[in-house]
């Protein structure tokens, strides 16, 4: 929320404050913790039947991915939606859903590149070849993989985020020029 709150700023022409993205009213924080819950609440009940369901294979693997994406697409501006028009969470489920089917290239373009980047780091770090590394060389290397893992998910969080923020500005900049064109042809 508070990176919404900053991508805000920067597009109103504000000084860039993390303190005043913090505090400021537009950021409702029980808004954002719920946003939260409900978007991993349905990516990991989804993950978790479809690996009841199926059986392990690399379609089962490649299903799990798509359903990831997917849903990373749908609901990926549900936190700028409730930070820069102020709806509850609900709502902003609803808009981010509207927002996404409303511009899908561009919106898929932003959320599939670090999600791939991520993917990618999974593939080459997977939890059994961890395992084997620790039984190999130093018990310590999971803490260093973990560590690394944390760091990957936490930077592809923050660009998506971002992205995402700034991508919802650009999808209203088309809006404003043609409204400021009207109204120029109206006065002439």
């Amino acid at each position: 929320g508070a990176a919404c709150a900053m991508v805000r700023q920067t597009h109103e022409g504000a000084a860039l404050s993390l303190r005043t993205a913090l505090q400021c009213g537009s950021v409702r924080y029980g808004t954002m913790v719920i946003l939260w819950l409900v978007t991993w609440g349905l990516a990991k009940g989804a993950l978790t039947v479809l690996s009841r369901v199926a059986s392990v294979s690399f379609g089962t693997l490649a299903i799990g991915v798509g359903i990831a994406l997917l849903l990373q697409v749908l609901l990926g501006y549900a936190m700028p939606a409730a930070v820069f028009t102020g709806v509850s969470w609900w709502r902003a489920l609803v808009a981010s859903v509207r927002e996404a089917l409303r511009h899908p290239l561009s919106t898929v373009l932003v959320v599939a590149v670090p999600s791939l980047a991520l993917i990618a780091w999974s593939l080459l770090m997977p939890s059994t070849r961890v395992g084997l590394w620790q039984m190999q060389s130093l018990p310590e290397i999971a803490l260093v993989c973990a560590a690394a893992r944390l760091a990957g998910w936490l930077v592809a969080d923050a660009v998506l985020t971002v992205s995402v923020a700034h991508l919802w500005w650009l999808h209203r900049v088309p809006a404003v020029a043609r409204a400021l064109g009207k109204g120029r042809d109206y006065v002439k």
